[in-house]
């Protein structure tokens, strides 16, 4: 599952902690998809998909 943005294609969370985070980016691209927050929304989304995936974080979101 993924949304396309002007700028990007944002993919659904490897980890479903992130789920919610995920649905409203969505929600909102449609109306923010073009600003500066939208797009440091989507970065650190990404990022902490990738950090959690790679064990960084545990399920609390605390650092390991």
């Amino acid at each position: 599952m993924y949304f396309d943005t002007k700028h990007r294609t944002v993919f659904r969370p490897e980890n479903p902690i992130l789920t919610n985070f995920y649905k409203t980016l969505e929600k909102y691209a449609s109306t923010i998809g073009d600003s500066p927050l939208f797009d440091d929304l989507v970065n650190i989304y990404e990022t902490l998909d990738l950090d959690i995936d790679d064990g960084i974080y545990d399920e609390s979101g605390e650092n390991e």
